[in-house]
């Protein structure tokens, strides 16, 4: 199969594209004068002047309503005594995260009944205690 090229030749005039720097906001209707395109740090100011209500970026951190955003993972490892049904594993966020999802990565911290977190504490709930041994619960928590 032979490919066809078909070249279309217009009269139209078409202005030379340069390299430059890239056009700020203002230029093209945005909504910060100083921040170029081509500056990261001025287009996290951009975004944090976009208006949206408790959103807030400074360097790397992004804050909403002053709350860091984001998925903060946390490992765990507890020893079982046989007849303990309550575990406390302290996060160190400072805020209770709206999102908290605990894994167990050992067979003795299977079963979990349930598991609530707190501004300081994710608590994990048994209803039958795990055995008893050393650093035999293993946990991956997951908050946000």
């Amino acid at each position: 199969m032979k490919a066809i090229l078909f070249l279309l030749v217009s009269t139209a005039s078409f202005a030379q594209i340069t390299p430059g720097p890239m056009p700020t906001l203002d230029q093209i209707g945005g909504m910060a004068k100083s921040a170029n395109l081509s500056d990261l740090g001025n287009v996290a100011t951009a975004k944090a002047n976009l208006g949206i209500p408790g959103l807030s970026i400074t360097g790397n951190n992004v804050t909403v309503n002053g709350k860091p955003f984001g998925t903060y993972p946390l490992s765990a490892s507890l020893s079982g005594t046989g007849n303990q049904t309550t575990f406390t594993v302290a996060h160190s966020l400072g805020f209770t995260p709206s999102f908290v999802a605990v894994h167990p990565n050992s067979n003795d911290a299977a079963n979990i009944r349930y598991y609530t977190v707190d501004a300081t504490n994710v608590t994990i709930y048994y209803t039958t205690a795990p055995v008893p041994g050393s650093n035999n619960l293993i946990y991956s928590i997951e908050l946000r």
